[in-house]
């Protein structure tokens, strides 16, 4: 999911260290990377099954013209849209597996946007 911000006057460098104070709080491992007008932060957290959750956020643009993008769960959200044809062929396990981390991910993005809104506002 994308978001776009015009005429906040965002410094994008104090945004994209609040997000990641924000997945360090989540208990996400954490790397950021700098290009430009680009900032990217990979976010990598183990749940108790031992499975690695990962999330991308992306902060580019201007201190006018600031987009922030998230991308989590989305190979598990593919993986959803195929749920009956996973159990027809047996996959229950596999199916509540996937549906547990698409929970996951989608109560990280709702609190995820709240927080940047929040930082923004």
């Amino acid at each position: 999911m994308k978001y776009k911000w015009i005429d906040k006057n965002v410094d994008l460098n104090n945004l994209t260290e609040s997000i990641e104070h924000f997945l360090k709080d989540k208990r996400f491992t954490t790397l950021r990377e700098n290009s430009g007008h680009s900032r990217q932060i990979l976010g990598i957290y183990r749940n108790t099954d031992r499975r690695l959750m990962k999330v991308v956020v992306k902060v580019s643009g201007t201190p006018d013209s600031c987009v922030v993008e998230l991308k989590a769960g989305e190979k598990v959200r593919s993986i959803l849209k195929l749920s009956s044809l996973v159990s027809f062929l047996g996959g229950g396990q596999f199916l509540l597996k996937g549906y547990e981390s698409a929970e996951f991910y989608r109560k990280i993005e709702e609190e995820f946007w709240r927080y940047v809104e929040n930082r923004l506002s």
